[in-house]
């Protein structure tokens, strides 16, 4: 017999109780002391148990989580009698002798068989309830059929009714998943197969994933935190490997219910239970990063254009030019076309597919008279102009607290409208950005995070007014803004090179390098623009010049001569544009090419650029 703090009983030898630990899991120590995990509790993590052999060979255990003797023993598998006397503590630390236990250990409450995928019976589960109202488990593994012995015998625990479950599969029926082997046995009385692991909540093995594979599986989580999660679990760990899963909850449930619970109230049966299930949809993993294949490409969602082959909605375009270029004008002009469904640029359709009229929210901290003047000259004198809201003020998208000023534009945008606009306009980028530097990856991140905010909130396309650098025909800035647009569109001013326009500078699918010509023109109390065709269209005498041609001879004017990597560096793009843009400026008498000096590694001396009417004035002095 063995005890546990407060009873000495020698019908049961120190060995035993050690060899049935063993059986059970790593022991420690040697000689009259071992440490073990306590079996009652299922102690795992820690050797809670501690056994000191007695005078003639019987053992002491304690419990150092607290368990109760009468719980370890019955765990271990031995009979509690009445010859039992109780340990004696020392009486010099005041301590009273615990009661003599006289009752004997009560039998098991269930028994659970498991079966390997052949039928043969290999382990069982034995439950009982402690005198507090616990339950606690012990496992046995077969003899002979007849015979059982305390612990798993080198078995490894399989799912439960795993024969069962194996059929089922292979017959194309459901197998349902519970926690437990209670709630198992509910519903195999009720005519389904069903299963629970071994180890219940949160032990879910590949061993088990392995037997499941291609299963229609239905998940009846207990409801409560632990439930929900170990179905989630199970869930995850199957989704690749079974034919279906689903993750049914009850109706009506109480809290910290299971499937017996609900089966056995009254007003349930297997037909309900079938209906229920019946109705949940297939269980999918949320995923943040989504594969697909090309023929599911195809079948996604189309874009929805809100400026035919140039923006979409959703995304992030950027207009961009020097101070005095129009880049405003251009930007109303395109508002002007999505309120009237006009095409824009007398080419581009507008909201083709849509089936609503569009909204534009325009932001600025221009004055306010220029501003109604302008969408009055562009709007033909009209003053009404539904789906457009104007902002005199712009949102801050540089905050480091938080993004507070974009969670407020939101907010006051929603106190005053229905709905949501189709695109957002901010004029200009520098006057939203307070505090950033530009040329910073970082500040610009934080930038293009809070745009990337309200687009996600609105499902809305942005456009981002923005200067460019003086004499480098870019924009100002960290490379991040460019790499996070989706168009940009590059407005030059007006020279003697070329007339104003706007060049496809960058877009999402295609190659870009369009350019459109333009005119300001006067029109009631400001100007407008009047698009004359794409710019290898134009009437001009320099029609064959470069798309960097502003660009270029301002840089040259600059540098007054130039070697065709200084212009490819100076502007961002390559040697081969680079090259060709001199040549073609060169071939219509804007610039004159002459060769170097040789380098000084005896490779070919390089091409030397310089404004003609420079090299005139340095001959004539």
């Amino acid at each position: 017999m063995v005890i546990h703090k407060g009873a000495s009983v020698n019908s049961a030898s120190f060995d035993e109780v050690i060899r049935r630990l063993e059986s059970l899991g790593p022991v420690t120590g040697k000689g009259e002391q071992r440490r073990a995990a306590c079996p009652h509790h299922n102690g795992r993590s820690s050797r809670s148990l501690s056994v000191t052999r007695q005078e003639q060979g019987g053992a002491l255990i304690h419990c150092h989580a607290g368990c109760e003797y009468r719980d370890v023993i019955a765990t271990l598998g031995f009979d509690f009698s009445q010859n039992s006397t109780p340990y004696k503590r020392d009486k010099q630390h005041n301590q009273e002798p615990r009661p003599q236990a006289a009752s004997p250990l009560q039998a098991p409450t269930a028994i659970y068989t498991y079966d390997d995928e052949n039928g043969e019976l290999i382990m069982r589960k034995l439950r009982y309830n402690t005198a507090d109202g616990e339950k606690t488990f012990r496992w046995e593994h077969g003899l002979d059929g007849i015979r059982w012995q305390i612990g798993l015998g080198g078995h490894t625990p399989v799912l439960y009714h795993l024969s069962a479950v194996r059929e089922a599969i292979a017959k194309g029926e459901t197998v349902y998943v519970v926690e437990g082997e209670k709630d198992a046995e509910t519903l195999v009385s009720y005519g389904f197969t069903a299963t629970t692991t071994p180890g219940g909540a949160g032990t879910w093995r590949e061993i088990d994933t392995a037997a499941l594979s291609g299963a229609q599986i239905v998940i009846f989580p207990d409801n409560d935190s632990a439930g929900i999660k170990h179905a989630e679990q199970i869930a995850k760990n199957i989704y690749r490997h079974a034919a279906s899963v689903k993750i049914v909850h009850l109706p009506g449930l109480p809290e910290k219910g299971d499937v017996s619970d609900w089966m056995e109230d009254g007003s349930h049966g297997s037909t309900e239970l079938k209906a229920v299930a019946s109705s949940v949809s297939m269980w999918v993993p949320t995923v943040h990063f989504r594969g697909h294949s090309l023929r599911e490409l195809r079948n996604l969602p189309q874009r929805e254009w809100l400026v035919e082959g140039l923006l979409a909605r959703g995304e992030l375009a950027m207009i961009r030019g020097p101070s005095g270029s129009g880049k405003t004008f251009v930007a109303i002009d395109l508002i002007k076309s999505l309120l009237t469904q006009q095409e824009w640029m007398d080419e581009h359709a507008i909201n083709p597919t849509g089936q609503k009229s569009l909204t534009v929210a325009y932001s600025t901290n221009e004055g306010t008279r220029a501003l109604a003047d302008r969408f009055e000259s562009a709007l033909d004198g009209q003053i009404d102009a539904p789906g457009l809201q104007v902002f005199t003020d712009v949102p801050q998208l540089f905050d480091q607290m938080g993004e507070s000023g974009v969670l407020q534009f939101m907010e006051d945008y929603l106190m005053q409208y229905d709905t949501t606009p189709d695109l957002l306009v901010i004029d200009t980028l520098s006057a939203a950005a307070i505090g950033a530097e530009e040329n910073s990856a970082k500040d610009m991140n934080v930038v293009m995070s809070a745009v990337k905010q309200i687009q996600a909130a609105w499902d809305c396309s942005v456009i981002l007014l923005h200067h460019d650098g003086k004499h480098t025909g870019q924009e100002r800035g960290s490379t991040v803004l460019r790499a996070s647009m989706d168009l940009v569109l590059a407005v030059s001013e007006n020279s003697d090179a070329e007339p104003r326009s706007v060049r496809i500078d960058k877009c999402k699918d295609g190659p870009g390098g369009d350019v459109f010509a333009f005119q300001l023109v006067e029109l009631g109390p400001s100007v407008v623009v009047r698009w004359n065709g794409r710019w290898d269209a134009c009437e001009s005498t320099q029609s064959t010049a470069s798309t960097y041609t502003r660009e270029i001879i301002s840089l040259v004017q600059e540098q007054k001569r130039v070697q065709s990597k200084d212009v490819a560096i100076g502007l961002g793009i390559t040697d081969r544009i680079a090259s060709r843009s001199l040549e073609q400026l060169t071939d219509i008498g804007i610039l004159l090419k002459t060769k170097g000096s040789s380098s000084q590694n005896g490779g070919r001396p390089p091409w030397i650029y310089s404004i003609i009417s420079e090299v005139e004035n340095v001959r004539s002095r």
